[in-house]
């Protein structure tokens, strides 16, 4: 058997504009001037308090919370919405390569994300993807990426070594995060950390697509597969 770890956002669903918009929303509410886009896609993939905190790191702990309920609420509103350009959507060829992943019995689909519980489950069923992962960790019960708290629960519950698994993410916040023990990782190069970032931080390989997983991770394992 073997583990595939899975981020979310920036490596199976493109969520930019939902995210962009909540945040410059959610700042707006509080008076503060929004940053750039790029800046704050920068920080996708880290919880949203440290997100926050990444931006503004003068701020007090009562504020970083103060935003961080009001993106939530600002992120729920967009949402319900559901207006051209803000809803999630999958990148091209992850439900085929998933359909072909989940179809082997050996391997073993999980993710590891900074969204929260909520938001993981909204996406992932509103595109169809949820029943192909049979473990989930988020920010909600865990320490933001890159600590190694999401992947040590994955590998203590599937009861998998980390030899036998690979981190698939599309930031440097998820290579750190399974290098720190020691896994093999994939990057995604359509995310939201650039190629160079993802190679300096410690990618084994880089795809441009989906459509290339299988072959990365048959090179990884050293096996052939259909």
């Amino acid at each position: 058997m073997k583990l595939l770890v899975f981020d979310i956002d920036g490596t199976l669903i493109d969520s930019q504009e939902l995210i962009f918009s909540a945040f410059r929303m959610a700042l707006e509410s509080h008076g503060m001037e929004v940053p750039t886009k790029s800046k704050v896609l920068k920080g996708v993939g880290l919880s949203l308090f440290e997100a926050v905190k990444t931006l503004y790191p003068l701020l007090s702990e009562d504020k970083y919370i103060a935003i961080v309920h009001s993106y939530r609420d600002s992120f729920a509103k967009l949402r319900k919405l559901s207006s051209p350009g803000t809803k999630p959507v999958l990148f091209p060829g992850v439900i085929e390569t998933l359909k072909i992943l989940n179809s082997h019995g050996d391997f073993l689909l999980s993710i590891a994300t900074g969204k929260s519980k909520i938001g993981v489950e909204n996406d992932l069923i509103t595109n169809g993807i949820f029943s192909f992962f049979k473990n989930i960790q988020t920010s909600d019960d865990h320490a933001s990426k890159p600590d190694p708290s999401m992947l040590k629960c994955i590998l203590q519950e599937t009861r998998m070594p980390p030899s036998s698994a690979v981190m698939i993410g599309d930031t440097t916040f998820d290579m750190e995060m399974a290098k720190a023990l020691n896994l093999k990782t994939i990057g995604v190069s359509w995310g939201y950390h650039s190629v160079s970032d993802l190679s300096y931080s410690g990618a084994d390989y880089i795809i441009d697509s989906m459509f290339e997983l299988k072959k990365a991770i048959d090179q990884i394992f050293s096996r052939d597969f259909k």
